[in-house]
């Protein structure tokens, strides 16, 4: 024990450092400093940049999401206020442009009722070999990205 203790009382010493080596430090970071420096206001411009990209994927992600579960467990009803909101805004209109347009597309509009078999198709059969490839890019990027990081 009397080893070690000798060890770590020698090991955190307080010893002054010597003012060349001192200096020659504060020399080093001053200079790695005015070769490299800081645009604080860029950096600030880029966080709130990304932070209002957060909050836009993530709204789109919500609505996405929204949408697909609206047309999963209501497709009927969902079809219908459609068709009744498209019907509403054919009369606002000067021309009736969206109504002729409903007129054509509106019978094959309740083929949309089949997403609800194809996402079920999709999510049984297909979501966990699609989920395990997307975690292997993901993982095999982090290491990619990593590996041209670290210094030679």
């Amino acid at each position: 024990m009397s080893e070690m203790e000798n060890l770590l009382s020698q090991l955190f010493q307080d010893k002054p450092i010597l003012e060349a080596k001192l200096d020659s430090f504060k020399f080093e970071i001053m200079s790695s400093i005015l070769e490299h420096p800081i645009d604080f206001q860029r950096q600030i411009f880029l966080s709130a940049r990304r932070r209002w990209g957060m909050i836009l994927l993530s709204s789109l992600i919500v609505s996405g999401l929204g949408l697909v579960a609206l047309v999963y467990f209501k497709g009927y009803l969902f079809l219908e206020m459609l068709e009744n909101f498209v019907w509403f805004i054919s009369g606002f209109l000067p021309s009736s442009w969206l109504s002729l347009l409903w007129q054509n597309i509106g019978p094959n509009v309740h083929l949309l009722a089949d997403t609800k078999s194809v996402i079920k198709l999709l999510w049984h059969d297909y979501s966990w070999p699609l989920m395990s490839v997307m975690v292997l890019i993901v993982v095999m990027s982090g290491i990619r990205t990593r590996k041209l990081s670290l210094p030679k």
